[in-house]
């Protein structure tokens, strides 16, 4: 008894401090072999066979980029593609990297092609095979600034690195790769099962085989990015890492631009470049470049115009009995340092391969989970009882806005059961990235290269026995129950899930809209008789309890036609109007009132356009910016906006201001290139663009935009509760010949007075002051019936206006 209660403590401190302690574990060491993420988790603890982890290696290792094999299964993953290696990695990084691949970056699955060279002759190589790689330039894509994805100048140097910690530890990277020890945020709740967990004593832990579940999960080691990229290539790297490794064992996290800007200033902060001075001369590259093909690295790694010169042993005709790479003894050969569980596996998989003539036809499931053990889907999803999120990574795993809708609220959803239950259409988009189906986790469903994933869904549909059954037959062909859907929706789904993205307060589940395009019918109607039953640990609760409907006043509580009615209605949803309690909360009060902090919408105002975006303040004063021609448009004080347009109708009709003492701004462009003062203010501008907006500390925003060969950022802040103070800061880029000089317009009307000293009024009660010294360059430039007050800008990189009325 008195040991029992000693390892159960023991068991209890380990699972608290084990986040901490194998954090830091993880990343001081160093491995010898090389990490392959499906082997370290599973191989080494006997949950997978020697025949599936030796055939693993053979994949992750690259056996078959040089000893080829007809079998589909064991493609070589490739190594990361090499044309525009010049401009994405440091030449510094690379010959250290050729120097010592497991020092340079540990668990490499890159073997060591150079050890049997003397230290002479090695470094004349590194030099050579360096210099030749530096020359390999492929320009960086043009990206494009646009209202969906705003662009800042040189945007790569942009990147906010307290973003991109939250971005790393939030959106999935720490899936694969080690977290911060010194990271503060994710989530200190423990599930129920792993509070249950906690109170078992070890043996019983042996007992029920959940070892692994308390088991750490070791991380894909990371080189040292400073060293490695610069801000430039990283970035790109992160939007687009088909593009260097094509096989997507780093899959795409749909990052956007300044996301992955962010991103790179968070793994790179810090980082000091210097400079290093490369000799090129053509021998040197020609030397790199003859070596680059006899030492067989373009077996691995792809440059446009090369090819493979030499031919290797046949995978199945390879005699293990001899000295080969497996081995290590011959230095001669590619050294991967390989451990003996890892020669092991090799050894019995190529025996293997060899005694069946590669003809060995893998069944449907096998060939599944060989393909996701590749693709290390067990990093987040489980199946079948392996894998999943190991424990000392839970905690990043998080809802947006952090509420509690239990472990399938922000755990990537098991894989079990998945081909009965998921239609293939769906399993195809949500691969290529073009299905959200849980906008509510912070963790982010990656997407794979297609030719990875195009037989998954087949895959997971044969593997789970999926027979297809008709939704006539499941729902007895009953037509006219959509009605009644709408009555069982409302009784009880509604107050955990959305529907066509409207919801209940607080709701921040599932969508149900469009169910019949997700999910085959038989798994629907069976989901609902027994949840439990087909999601473990779920929180979805059975509505028919032992067979019987908790709404027996609905179709005379006859169960298999009231499921047939919730998926009539959630089929036919776009003909029939929303559950009732989603209508009568949409009918409740909407209006906006900021009272700590300042409030800000995009919607559709009458003034201010499709694009506007309305900033109200605690002050009572609220303006609204029109986003689309870059301009203030509108000003007001009192009660800030009704969003109940914006929220529920889309758009229809625009938001309206509630305040009173509505002024609206000059309908002019605020900005113009003026050759002489005859030519007339120009009535639109499309040559400004908007890039977006973003907020301080108060939470008020500066807005960017982009006019010809300037930058804008420009603050609109309360003045007290009289008025506004704008700040405009202005950069010029480059040099733009014919364009004329830049001007911004202070105000206009039909008629402005001057009433105080460095301001003028307009007939709708506009004031625009100025400060004295800008003042005194001001304009007064007639147009037609207008005056306008405009301010040239030559030489001048920061301006204020005060707006009062």
């Amino acid at each position: 008894m008195i040991l029992t209660t000693i390892n159960k403590r023991c068991l209890q401190i380990l699972i608290i401090i084990s986040p901490i302690f194998f954090c830091q574990s993880a990343i001081g060491e160093e491995p010898a072999s090389p990490f392959v993420a499906g082997f370290d988790r599973f191989a080494r603890h006997k949950q997978i066979d020697l025949k599936t982890s030796g055939r693993l290696l053979v994949t992750e290792l690259n056996c078959t980029a040089c000893h080829s094999s007809n079998n589909k299964e064991l493609q070589p993953k490739q190594g990361p593609i090499l044309t525009g290696a010049g401009n994405r990695l440091q030449n510094s990084w690379i010959k250290q990297f050729l120097s010592n691949p497991q020092k340079t970056k540990p668990g490499t699955t890159m073997p060591d092609l150079l050890s049997h060279l003397s230290a002479d002759e090695k470094k004349k190589s590194i030099e050579a095979l360096a210099t030749f790689l530096s020359t390999k330039h492929q320009p960086f894509p043009e990206l494009k600034s646009t209202g969906v994805n705003p662009l800042p100048l040189e945007y790569w140097k942009k990147g906010n690195a307290s973003q991109g910690e939250q971005l790393y530890h939030q959106a999935g990277c720490v899936a694969c790769h080690e977290p911060d020890p010194d990271y503060e945020g994710g989530s200190n709740n423990l599930s129920p099962f792993d509070k249950q967990l906690e109170q078992l004593d070890p043996e019983d832990i042996e007992e029920l085989g959940l070892n692994h579940l308390l088991r750490p999960i070791k991380s894909v080691p990371l080189p040292d990015l400073k060293k490695k990229y610069t801000l430039k290539s990283l970035l790109f790297f992160l939007l687009n890492p088909e593009s260097v490794r094509s096989a997507g064992r780093m899959p795409n996290l749909k990052l956007k631009t300044l996301e992955a800007s962010d991103l790179a200033a968070y793994l790179l902060k810090d980082q000091k470049i210097k400079k290093a001075e490369t000799h090129v001369s053509d021998s040197l590259v020609k030397r790199g470049q003859k070596l680059f093909v006899e030492l067989n690295c373009i077996n691995c790694h792809q440059i446009k115009g090369l090819k493979p010169l030499k031919k290797f042993t046949s995978l199945t005709k390879l005699n293990i009995t001899k000295i080969n790479c497996v081995s290590n003894s011959d230095k001669a050969l590619p050294q991967f340092h390989l451990d003996n569980t890892q020669i092991e596996s090799l050894k019995v998989t190529l025996t293997d391969l060899k005694k069946n003539k590669n003809k060995e036809k893998l069944s449907h499931q096998a060939q599944l989970d060989f393909r996701i053990l590749k693709l290390n889907c067990y990093a987040c999803h489980e199946r079948e009882k392996q894998g999943g999120i190991g424990r000392n990574k839970k905690r990043f795993f998080e809802t947006i806005g952090h509420v509690d809708i239990g472990d399938e609220g922000r755990f990537p959803p098991e894989l079990t059961g998945l081909g009965q239950k998921m239609l293939l259409g769906l399993m195809k988009n949500v691969l290529e990235g073009k299905s959200e189906i849980r906008p509510f986790m912070t963790i982010r469903m990656p997407r794979y290269p297609a030719k990875e994933t195009i037989p998954l869904p087949e895959l997971f549909s044969k593997a789970d026995q999926y027979q297809k059954i008709t939704e006539a037959t499941v729902f007895g062909g009953q037509k006219g129950l959509a009605t009644e859907g709408r009555k069982l929706i409302n009784n009880g789904c509604i107050q955990c899930h959305q529907l066509l993205d409207e919801k209940l307060p607080s709701v921040v589940g599932v969508d149900l809209a469009g169910m019949s395009k997700r999910v085959h019918p038989e798994w629907f109607r069976d989901f609902l008789l027994d949840p439990a039953s087909l999601k473990t640990r779920t929180r979805m609760p059975t509505f028919f309890p032992d067979g019987k409907s908790s709404n027996p006043d609905i179709l005379d509580g006859k169960v298999d036609r009231q499921i047939a009615a919730i998926w009539a209605y959630l089929k036919e949803i776009d003909k029939h109007p929303l559950p009732e309690k989603i209508l009568a909360a949409q009918s409740r009060d909407t209006e906006l009132v900021p009272e700590k902090h300042p409030i800000l919408i995009r919607t559709f105002m009458k003034e201010a356009g499709t694009h506007a975006i309305a900033v109200g303040f605690p002050e009572k004063i609220h303006y609204a910016f029109n986003a689309e021609n870059v301009q203030l448009s509108q000003l007001w004080k009192g009660r800030f906006l009704d969003a109940k347009g914006t929220w529920y109708e889309r758009f229809t009709p625009p938001a309206l201001p509630l305040g009173k003492n509505l002024i609206s701004m000059p309908a002019k462009p605020s900005f113009a290139f003026l050759k002489n003062l005859k030519q007339d203010w120009p009535t639109e501008n499309n040559r400004i663009q908007f890039l977006g907006y973003r907020l301080d500390k108060q939470k008020i925003p500066t807005f960017l935009y982009r006019l010809n060969n300037h930058d804008f950022q420009d603050r609109i802040s309360p003045d007290g509760s009289n008025g506004f103070t704008r700040i405009i800061h202005l950069n010029k880029f480059s040099q733009e010949k014919n364009s004329g000089k830049l001007y911004f317009l202070v105000n206009s009307g039909k008629k402005l007075k001057q009433k105080k000293p460095f301001s003028y009024t307009n007939e709708s009660g506009l004031t625009s002051v100025l400060p004295e010294l800008l003042s005194k360059k001001g304009i007064l430039h007639k147009q037609e019936e207008l005056t306008l007050w405009i301010l040239p800008l030559e030489s001048i990189t920061q301006f204020e206006v005060k707006y009062q009325w």
